[in-house]
């Protein structure tokens, strides 16, 4: 973390949140925490527009096909659907089952959200896997002027907030003067896309899953898909595609996470700069990859200012392996 003496001048250290960030090339070196088993993968929200409006007895049979047995966390039953009164095609549902989207069948899908929710030993752990992986994950279609950002719910009321408090300490390293260091807060959600984007990603953490009470200690990720082309070009275009969905193969397709280091970012720039394509490291490759890392918070604010395409990722970049992060293979 990155650490900063504190003035003698009361005015000088006023220093918000904002004025921090860890330090991501320290924070690259500790490995990605791998939950204690496989995450189940949920939807937990869809709606619907169907080909023709719904009378009180389609209504009625859907509404009766969405509920679940009672369980913490699941929206109540009367929560759970809703059909639009001006516009009867159109249903929404959360936490959808099986039978309520086999009903829906071929109505298309224009709203839909697919959740994972790995599983932790213990609060704390979960807290540092959801550091870790903030600081990791990468999804295409990111917008660099939105950045990543964090909101946190005090009170009923939200508000923006910063994902490192700032925390005052001593430190004997420095021979006992006063510090400050930014601590992860994991309180707060995570967003990198503005509400009612086509594709966002979202992550928070939870004490439980939704569905199952049992998997503790959750760090969710739900990537929330807004319009019918964004759901069709995920493979969810109708009711009947989130009914089939392989959970395992998307998020294999789409929970991505990159790693890097100060020697490859640099020479990738000077190589960029000179257009040249030369593999020997050079002297001022590691100054030049550690002034980038350290202006950004999070290797996907990095790539989406590197304006990078997908295909050359690869060779600035190493993936970091999910495996342990994906859901059951459902043939096994």
């Amino acid at each position: 973390m990155n650490s900063l003496r504190l003035s003698a001048d009361p005015e000088e250290r006023k220093i918000g949140p904002r004025d921090w960030s860890p330090d991501l090339i320290d924070a690259l070196r500790r490995p990605l925490p791998s939950p204690v088993s496989a995450p189940p993968s949920s939807i937990d929200k869809g709606r619907f527009q169907a080909a023709a409006p719904l009378d009180r007895h389609a209504e009625n049979r859907l509404r009766h096909a969405n509920r679940r047995p009672s369980r913490l966390g699941l929206a109540p039953d009367d929560r759970r659907f809703w059909i639009d009164p001006e516009d009867r095609r159109v249903v929404e549902l959360k936490q959808p089952t099986a039978a309520a989207l086999a009903l829906l069948g071929t109505a298309i899908t224009t709203v839909a959200e697919i959740s994972l929710d790995p599983p932790f030993a213990t609060p704390s752990k979960a807290d540092d896997a959801f550091e870790a992986l903030h600081l990791r994950i990468w999804r295409p279609g990111f917008d660099p002027e939105y950045g990543v950002r964090f909101y946190w719910e005090p009170n009923g009321t939200t508000r923006e907030t910063h994902p490192y408090e700032v925390t005052e300490r001593y430190s004997w390293e420095e021979r006992g003067d006063r510090v400050m260091t930014p601590e992860f807060c994991p309180l707060s959600t995570r967003y990198d896309a503005e509400r009612g984007a086509p594709f966002a990603r979202v992550m928070y953490r939870r004490a439980h899953a939704k569905l199952d009470p049992s998997v503790r200690h959750v760090v969710r990720v739900e990537d929330r898909l807004f319009g019918h082309e964004s759901c069709a070009a995920h493979g969810v275009g109708t009711a009947a595609d989130l009914l089939f969905l392989d959970h395992r193969r998307y998020w294999q397709r789409h929970l991505l996470a990159f790693e890097t280091d100060p020697d490859r970012l640099g020479r990738y720039l000077r190589n960029r700069a000179a257009e040249t394509n030369r593999r020997r490291p050079e002297l001022m490759d590691f100054q030049t990859g550690r002034a980038v890392l350290n202006s950004v918070f999070t290797m996907q604010e990095l790539i989406g200012r590197l304006s990078v395409s997908n295909t050359r990722l690869t060779t600035i970049l190493r993936p970091v392996e999910m495996s342990d992060w994906l859901p059951p293979d459902p043939e096994e």
